[in-house]
């Protein structure tokens, strides 16, 4: 009978077990409990509150004392993650996070039991190993920033005090609030009061819209900064958080309800105008990059409608070049109406002269400075001339005429008079782009627009997924045709770009192990990443690679990567290469690889990370580490820069605005390097690393771009800031210049540049209409029909409701950057979002304006009332033709719309942001052009509908050009 019993006991314990398993869900998979929906991401939690964003990610790190050192960030280092179950239906997600480094060891359990009460308890339980303490930043959850508008926080510090602020629309100075508090309450949020609370440390709460290294996410951070964690002990602490729901709690399982509006079709003759030349306050043309040494004169050269051109060119392919350049600016001036013909006789002062001053010229004309690459450019009233010291620089002259062209009071085109003598600030002004399937249309658009005619002259081409021929089975979908970069390559040389091919070794090496290959040439088998140094098929695959990129590129420089090593999986991993160490693989790979290419008179550039250490370079109040060093101690650093050949070329590398002021430049030349300053998308970084890089008297300037492996133009709606970023390295790397860059609705001032980078960029790449030539099309305004009007409003938001139309007529304008027509009263429509859901009377869920027009493009001013995170679709317009077909266009914010508060450019080139004044403040909108592949059709209608429940888009009118 025990026996039975047993038996019986063990089954049903086993099927309990069973159901426990089966219930408890995957960290993942969002889950409901109670008010909650909860899961994890990336290794941390994000939670929903009846059905409203409430919180998403959170984070732990460790710092050295005084942040002089970063050692851990789960960002990077995502923990394991598991999920209990508790009686009452909670679920726990626990995080396990694990650190070992030399003699540095840190383990830590997260535990946030999520309840159906409402509560949120968060514990984690921490301890270090290692000779000196440690700090610990941790933040288990990030409140979004739009469900506290509008409430008050009131807080408890640890002796006691206490205080309280409104919670604004708009973001405060990064970190200028940051409160500390043992408790705070937030009252009358958008779903109630919340409240939290730390039960030893005390805790930081501050507004992260505005925090450069969240990148202007809309939340709030709440956890501890910088508490101590003592060696050897075990540290503990507790969040709790509690929400009270509001008895208005908002309804946002809404029934859709659209509505067709009566709005007014304007059919005019300037639905697109060409913009104006940029022009300074005197109004001269503004010249980009700025020259060395300008002088403008008060008379005009008035281009004949025959232009006689006279050329003094090497006969070779440099002299080729040029004339392919003269070509293009032959072609962009027979627009204006001039036709450049072949003069014949001797110059006389009379028509186009172009010319290189490699040797004694037989005509009279001024005289380059001797600098390699310099020009001179004279425009009188009869005559322009373009003299080179080389070829290169008679090239960079003609883009600067380029942009001289102007047309006066009757129209006709005509050149200032001025002067120019200019020079490169830096030799090498480099541009860094990735392969692609269809990156050859798009590159060659790039180079010939935008990156040569703004005078960058190296190219930096990363093609280790390019289709190689000598190893077919690492081929990829996106890889780019040999032939194509071939093309590629010419099309650099041909607009006097150096094409330097970049092939990632030792680090970042996945395209090794692609389609599976070769794994067991991976120095970690579990994460191919690296590769194993000390097996010499690894080599046989590399070299065979390097000798095709050879046989294309032909190069004098050779990019070898050798960045971030340690960054994936075990480094070293093998127990023979343990043995050796980090340093002996690093240093053996590098020379091999650089005696290789040498061997063939070619030169050797890195990048610089694992050859610095955090606690190296001149520290700064801004920087007490320097960031991107990668190398374990300060010993390992200075052993692999002593033992690595002093010819090698090394691209030290930091992108965050301000790292670059600690930098490696001043430690690599001490060791006998050259250096290049590399920068990435943000202005400030762009602009300190050439003044640093100008400092150190360094070979120049790398532009990076890290926007995926298949480069295409669709890039351009993905990832613009970084490639309006070439306009600013352009600038800085030639004129030297230290001006700021404009920031949004910034007027330019003494100390600022004369334009926007973005704006400029637009006008180069863009298929704009010549300056002040009309496109027709037709005008929707949503001004009559508008339900809110931009304007500071009672309780903190910048918009009001109103009921009655305009008293005025509605201003319009034409986009500074684009030329097109838009509405600009402030007065649209707002669709149902956070702020406005509840009853009946709220606003729609979309509105239906009929069109019965053609339109080439379509134009979409709105803007969103809140941030729900970039690339989540918050809107569509919908398309429908008069044939009853339809075509759906989602509006993501960040990219095609925005939130009001989001002062930043827009992540799209076919978004303008117009900025927009409400008293003190500025708001912005955005513009959205929309190509339409079918120009010839009807559209019948145009449907703009809200596709998410907190967004509250509002659209204020559409643009349709013909």
């Amino acid at each position: 009978m025990t026996s039975v019993l047993a038996v019986l006991a063990l089954s049903l314990f086993s099927s309990i077990a069973a159901m426990a398993q089966a219930s408890t869900p995957h960290p993942e998979t969002p889950t409901s409990i109670g008010p909650w929906k909860a899961w994890m991401e990336n290794g941390a939690l994000s939670l929903d509150y009846q059905g409203i964003p409430f919180a998403r990610g959170g984070q732990l790190q460790l710092f050295a004392p005084n942040y002089a050192q970063g050692y851990f960030s789960s960002g990077a280092h995502p923990p394991d993650v598991s999920v209990i179950t508790q009686p009452d239906g909670g679920l726990t997600y626990r995080a396990d996070f694990h650190y070992d480094e030399a003699s540095r060891h840190f383990t830590g359990v997260q535990q946030i039991t999520v309840s159906p009460n409402g509560t949120i308890r968060a514990t984690l339980q921490a301890n270090w190993q290692d000779t000196t303490p440690a700090l610990i930043e941790w933040n288990p959850l990030r409140i979004w920033a739009y469900l506290l508008v509008g409430s008050t926080q009131k807080w408890v510090t640890r002796d006691g005090q206490q205080n309280q602020q409104p919670i604004s629309y708009f973001p405060v100075p990064w970190r200028a609030a940051e409160i500390p508090f043992l408790n705070t309450t937030f009252q009358h949020t958008a779903i109630g009061e919340i409240d939290v609370a730390f039960q030893g440390d005390q805790g930081v709460c501050f507004d992260a819209r505005s925090d450069p290294y969240l990148e202007g996410e809309p939340f709030f951070w709440c956890g501890l900064a910088g508490s101590t964690l003592s060696p050897g002990e075990t540290f503990n602490e507790t969040l709790s958080l509690k929400v009270v729901p509001s008895p208005t709690l908002p309804s946002l399982q809404t029934v859709a309800r659209g509505e067709t509006l009566p709005a007014k079709r304007l059919d005019t003759q300037q639905a697109q105008v060409g913009p104006p030349p940029l022009t300074d306050a005197q109004g001269h043309p503004v010249l980009v990059p700025q020259p060395k040494q300008v002088e403008f004169s008060q008379t005009d050269y008035l281009l004949p409608k025959k232009l006689p051109i006279y050329l003094y060119l090497p006969h070779n392919q440099q002299g080729q070049r040029i004339n392919k350049a003269l070509i293009e600016l032959a072609r962009e001036w027979a627009l204006e109406g001039v036709q450049f013909v072949t003069a014949h006789g001797a110059w006389e002062n009379q028509g186009l002269l172009v010319a290189v001053a490699d040797r004694p010229l037989p005509v009279q004309a001024p005289v380059p400075p001797v600098v390699p690459e310099s020009y001179a450019l004279e425009v009188t009233p009869t005559s322009v001339t373009v003299v080179g010291r080389d070829a290169a620089g008679a090239f960079y002259g003609l883009q600067t005429l380029r942009q001289l062209l102007q047309r006066d009071k009757a129209g006709q085109p005509m050149l200032p008079q001025v002067s120019i003598s200019d020079w490169p600030t830096l030799a090498f002004r480099g541009a860094h782009l990735f392969v692609g399937k269809q990156a050859l249309p798009f590159h060659e658009k790039l180079i010939e627009r935008v990156l040569s005619r703004l005078k960058l002259n190296r190219m930096v081409i990363e093609c280790e997924y390019t289709a190689w021929k000598s190893h077919p089975e690492l081929h990829v979908p996106f890889a780019m045709a040999p032939h194509d970069l071939a093309k590629e390559i010419a099309f650099c040389r041909d607009h006097f770009m150096e094409p330097i091919p970049l092939i990632e070794t030792l680090g970042h090496a996945q395209w090794l192990f692609a389609n599976n290959q070769h794994k067991e040439l991976a120095e970690d088998v579990t994460t191919p990443y690296a590769y194993n140094v000390n097996d010499p098929r690894t080599y046989q695959i590399v070299f065979d690679i390097f000798n095709e990129a050879i046989s294309l590129f032909h190069p004098h420089l050779f990019h070898i990567g050798h960045d971030e090593v340690t960054l994936f999986g075990k480094y070293p991993a093998r127990p023979e290469n343990q043995q050796e160490g980090l340093v002996k693989l690093f240093v053996t790979d590098t020379k091999r690889l650089h005696d290789w290419l040498a061997k063939r008179d070619i030169r050797t550039m890195i990048w610089s990370d694992m050859l610095l250490n955090p606690l190296e370079g001149k520290p700064t109040p801004q920087n007490p580490s320097l960031s991107a060093a990668n190398a374990p101690t300060i010993a390992d650093a200075q052993a692999m820069r002593a033992a690595l050949p002093k010819d090698i070329i090394i691209c030290d590398w930091r992108y965050a605005p301000g790292s670059e002021q600690r930098n490696g430049l001043d430690l690599f030349q001490k060791d006998g390097f050259q250096t290049i300053g590399s920068a990435w998308y943000e202005p400030e970084n762009i602009r300190g690393w050439a003044q640093q890089v100008i400092q150190n008297r360094s070979l120049g300037t790398l532009q990076t771009t890290w926007a995926g492996y298949n480069s295409n133009e669709s890039l351009l709606s993905e990832d613009f800031p970084q490639f309006s970023a070439f306009v600013l390295a352009a600038e800085y790397a030639w004129s030297g210049s230290n001006l700021k860059p404009l920031s949004l609705g910034q007027s330019p001032n003494a100390d600022t540049l004369p334009y926007s980078p973005s704006e400029l960029f637009t006008r180069l790449y863009g298929d704009l209409p010549p300056p002040g030539v009309s496109r027709p099309g037709w005008l929707v305004s949503l001004s009559d029909s508008a339900n809110i009007q931009l304007a500071q409003a009672d309780n903190g938001l910048p918009w009001q409701t109103v009921l009655t139309p305009p008293q005025t007529p509605t201003p319009e304008v034409n986009d500074a950057t684009t030329g097109i027509l838009y509405a600009n009263d402030g007065r649209g429509i707002l669709l149902r979002g956070l702020y406005t859901a509840g009853p009946d009377n709220s606003p729609p869920t979309s509105l239906n304006i009929p069109i019965d027009r053609p339109a080439r493009t379509i134009a979409l001013l709105s803007t969103l009332t809140c941030d729900i995170g970039p690339g989540k679709v918050a809107a569509s317009l919908i398309v429908t033709y008069t044939d009853g077909t339809k075509i759906t266009i989602p509006l993501r914010s960040g990219y095609e719309t925005a939130a009001l508060s989001d002062l930043t450019h827009s992540r799209s080139y076919f978004v303008s942001t117009i900025p927009y004044s409400i008293g003190a403040r500025t708001v912005a909108l955005r513009l959205f052009r929309w190509h339409n592949p079918y120009p010839r059709k009807d559209i019948r209608s145009l449907t703009f509908r809200a596709d998410n429940p907190f967004a509250g888009p509002m659209l204020f009118s559409i643009t349709g050009v013909e």
